[in-house]
């Protein structure tokens, strides 16, 4: 009974293990892994990964991630992108866009802004977009959840599981 014991107990020790893990997904050729996104589907649009739910309006919101090398250049700072970030916002048609804030349920650095604008491509709609750019050693991240207005709570909880697992891989 003594050796049968400790070998009822691994299951349960693995079980548990495996209980606090998450599938993750890496795209291809990206130094990026976050938490798996199910029900979606992906395409490669000027240098971004596009994520669109296959369970909601296809043209009503989606989930983009871009990667950009961070280097000793002066311009790719986080500060930097930060301010860089914020003006390629605020140039966007009829925008309004928030202070950068900080995201304290990520798991690297990351600023966080919200924005509304209108598409030069839709004319008279307005769109919303909450904007991450998360930070690690040598790649800053940023994650776009954009929608209409009054749609981002379709893929908010994806997106925040995104945000809150993405993790800079070497």
């Amino acid at each position: 009974m003594r050796l049968l014991l400790p070998l009822l107990l691994i299951p349960i020790s693995i079980a548990a293990c495996q209980s606090d893990t998450v599938d993750r997904m890496q795209l291809e050729g990206e130094p990026v892994s976050f938490a798996e996104l199910k029900g979606y589907t992906s395409t490669t649009e000027r240098n971004a990964t596009v994520f669109t739910s296959t369970r909601s309006n296809k043209d009503a919101s989606s989930i983009v991630i871009r990667t950009v090398r961070m280097d000793e250049r002066s311009d790719r700072t986080p500060e930097e992108i930060v301010r860089a970030t914020q003006a390629s916002l605020e140039a966007m048609p009829k925008a309004s866009v928030s202070t950068p804030t900080s995201v304290d349920d990520a798991y690297l650095e990351a600023m966080q802004f919200d924005v509304s604008f209108e598409p030069r491509t839709k004319p008279g709609k307005t769109y919303e977009r909450r904007h991450v750019v998360l930070f690690g050693d040598d790649y800053a991240f940023h994650v776009l959840h954009t929608a209409p207005k009054g749609r981002m709570g379709d893929l908010a909880k994806d997106f925040r599981r995104v945000v809150e697992t993405l993790r800079e891989e070497s």
